[in-house]
């Protein structure tokens, strides 16, 4: 099939290669399809070393988004990227493929454990990397082939194979919520709402608890919404969204800030399962910079 437009999403200068003969943009921009039967990917890819990636316009006869590549002088078409949410949607145990996703909390801030999302920010998917000691960053941008595992909110790909196609490619922004915004809807992300989990969130508030045991597991930030998710700590029913600051990676320590501090959290929107199945949302913070002290407002 002929692609008949292709649009290069990142400068190849940049990795000492020669651009093709095809108009530069910015990271993110696309060229809109113009005919009935031409479709433009949503998702991107970049060059690498042995091929030249470019988003597309091509007549897919499955009316799924496609792209071109040119690969040694060659150029091929229909190539399908998957987005998290069409991997998310796979049956379990399925294999499946996540294509040029960008990494927002590496296995060097979490303990043999990833985070994908998309260059829109709006999905977002955990990776579990069990016994693979390769090391990816936030900014990376990978490719993972693997398992997918778990159910509804709480899926993961598992047993994967990574590819980290370049570094530090580009740091995904937080999103920056109200605590009652986390998640689901009142931290129950299986009631509906906006299912925000497994996304890089940002928030702030008040330190209402912090954790007694050693090590300190966690804490809780409450900004005044009206956010609980109902567990009781020290005689006391939480206020706030919890932030978890265990299972980082070897040698990454958060240290809590003070009850009554005025903080900023940044980290990913995570799922955690309690007492009755019930799936409350946390935050997890990838390192110690993610957790900053603010002037009380």
């Amino acid at each position: 099939m002929k692609v008949h437009q292709t649009i290069l999403l990142f400068g190849l200068s940049v990795f000492g290669l020669s651009a093709p003969a095809v108009a530069t943009a910015s990271l993110g921009d696309f060229t809109p399809g113009t005919g009935a039967e031409l479709r433009t990917s949503t998702n991107y890819l970049l060059a690498d070393t042995l091929a030249q990636f470019v988003v597309g316009e091509s007549t897919a006869p499955d009316n799924t988004y496609s792209c071109g590549r040119i690969e040694h002088g060659v150029r091929h078409s229909d190539i399908h990227i998957p987005t998290i949410n069409e991997i998310k949607s796979q049956p379990t145990y399925s294999h499946v493929d996540a294509y040029a996703k960008i990494v927002t909390a590496g296995t060097d801030q979490l303990y043999r454990t990833f985070y994908i999302g998309e260059s829109d920010r709006l999905s977002g998917l955990r990776v579990n990397m069990g016994g693979n000691p390769l090391i990816v960053s936030a900014g990376d941008m990978v490719d993972v082939s693997g398992v997918i595992k778990g159910s509804g909110v709480d899926c993961y790909i598992d047993y994967p194979e990574v590819t980290v196609r370049f570094p530090s490619v580009a740091q995904l922004a937080a999103f920056f919520m109200a605590n009652r915004g986390l998640g689901g809807e009142g931290t129950d992300v299986l009631t509906g709402g906006a299912r925000n989990v497994n996304l890089l969130v940002q928030t702030s508030g008040i330190v209402t608890y912090v954790d007694t045991a050693t090590p300190i597991k966690f804490f809780y930030v409450d900004d005044g919404s009206g956010l609980s998710d109902g567990l009781v700590f020290g005689g006391q029913t939480t206020k706030g969204i919890r932030v978890s600051i265990t299972s980082l990676a070897t040698g990454n320590t958060i240290l809590p800030p003070a009850i009554g501090q005025y903080v900023s959290v940044t980290g990913i929107c995570a799922p955690q399962t309690v007492a009755g199945g019930k799936v409350l949302a946390q935050i997890r913070p990838r390192d110690q910079g993610d957790v900053v002290v603010l002037a009380l407002p």
